[in-house]
């Protein structure tokens, strides 16, 4: 059986062994260790993760990640958002947002690495030097996340106060000062069909 050389092989059951062949019935019995780990694989199988993270433009912008294709999400200093930025995993959906003076969401990011310690903690130079990080206890962290689309058009945060459907997005919330804010898969899903639509109306009101 692949994946399992020394199971037995699958017996069959052919009592009707008398009959014509086609007439045959054939009863598979699978090795119980075998349906095992199949159960146990389907169940590890885990659900994507959904989550949105703010970036000052003249700090580093979505043009930035487009050129560098990916980049370790370095910088943030906020407990709460760190803990956030441990629980992404591989092929978690990213929307990139501005935050400065016309905050919008403005592309599309996947992660691609889970998150590492940041290592801008511990260099003196850097602006995001924390002096209480060291190698043993970096304190932040960093995932790699790698560019997938700029928006034609950018889904405004002005705009989104306005859809029901992302009325409990947690960047509208009042005093909501997160860094990194996770995502239901329904606003996700919102946002980039906001986006596909601004794009839309902006390519018919060019053609006019």
């Amino acid at each position: 059986m692949l994946g399992h050389p020394q199971s037995p092989e699958p017996k069959i059951n052919n009592k009707n062994s008398n009959k014509n062949p086609s007439d045959r019935v054939f009863v598979l019995y699978t090795p119980r260790r075998l349906v095992s780990g199949i159960i146990t694989n389907v169940m590890s199988i885990k659900t994507l993760g959904y989550w949105l993270v703010k970036t000052e433009p003249s700090t580093y912008s979505i043009d930035d990640l487009a050129r560098e294709r990916s980049t370790l999400w370095e910088g943030v200093r906020n407990y709460q958002a760190r803990n956030y930025l441990r629980a992404m995993h591989s092929a978690d959906r990213v929307l990139v947002y501005h935050s400065g003076a016309h905050p919008a969401v403005v592309g599309e990011g996947v992660v691609v690495g889970a998150a590492l310690p940041d290592q801008s903690a511990l260099r003196s130079a850097s602006v995001y030097f924390d002096p209480r990080a060291t190698k043993e206890n970096p304190i932040w962290c960093a995932p790699k996340i790698r560019f997938v689309k700029k928006f034609k058009e950018p889904v405004s945060l002005v705009h989104m106060r306005t859809v029901p459907a992302l009325a409990a997005l947690k960047i509208l919330a009042k005093g909501s000062r997160l860094s990194v804010v996770p995502l239901t898969q329904a606003e996700y899903q919102c946002v980039t069909s906001l986006a596909l639509q601004n794009g839309k109306l902006s390519k018919r009101s060019s053609e006019r």
